[in-house]
C-alpha cells in the first residue's frame, strides 16, 4: 500500500560517498540497504587474492539486500566510482 511506501521513504537517509570509498565489502556483515542517487559504483568479487569487477552499477541501480534477507555475509564489494550520493 502507499502508506508502507511512504513510510520506507521516510526512514532514508542520505549518504555522501567519495570516489573510490568502499560502501560494502565481502564477507563484511549487512547492516543496510542502499540505492544510488547519484553517482556510479563498480561491484568485485576477490579470487585468487585479486579484485575482479562483475559489474558497474549507476543512478537508480541498489545494492546489499542480499546480506539483509538471508543473514549471510556480503557477497561483494561495491566501491564508487564516482563521488556520489546514497539512499
Amino acid at each position: 500500500p502507499s502508506t508502507h511506501l511512504e513510510r520506507l521513504i521516510s526512514a532514508l537517509e542520505e549518504v555522501r560517498v567519495s570516489a573510490g570509498a568502499a560502501v560494502v565489502r565481502e564477507g563484511e556483515i549487512g547492516d543496510a540497504f542502499y540505492v544510488i542517487r547519484a553517482g556510479a559504483a563498480t561491484v568485485s568479487k576477490e579470487e585468487e587474492g585479486r579484485d575482479v569487477p562483475l559489474a558497474q552499477l549507476r543512478v537508480g541501480d541498489s545494492f546489499g539486500e542480499d546480506a539483509l534477507l538471508t543473514g549471510a555475509l556480503r557477497n561483494a564489494t561495491v566501491a564508487m566510482r564516482d563521488a556520489g550520493v546514497l539512499m
